[in-house]
């Protein structure tokens, strides 16, 4: 299943890709979620990076807060 969270942040704001950053999200669904694949699009919303499956260390629940670390070697196009 793919589930859309809501509440994501940074929102509205550019990221330095050559630094560590972390994003965090609230779930936003009736089933549990126990890993995630980022996405990151361009201005002319073209995909730049596309992570692997990746775990959460521990499932999340709607409501629950989880949390992406983007590490310096993202190798955005």
């Amino acid at each position: 299943m793919i589930y859309q969270p809501r509440s994501i942040q940074p929102t509205y704001k550019s990221i330095d890709a050559n630094s560590v950053e972390e994003i965090s999200l609230v779930m936003n669904t009736s089933d549990r979620v126990n890993a995630y694949r980022l996405t990151v699009y361009d201005m002319g919303n073209n995909i730049v990076y596309q992570s692997e499956k990746e775990d959460f260390p521990v499932e999340l629940f709607n409501g629950d807060t989880g949390f992406i670390e983007l590490l310096p070697n993202i190798l955005l196009k």
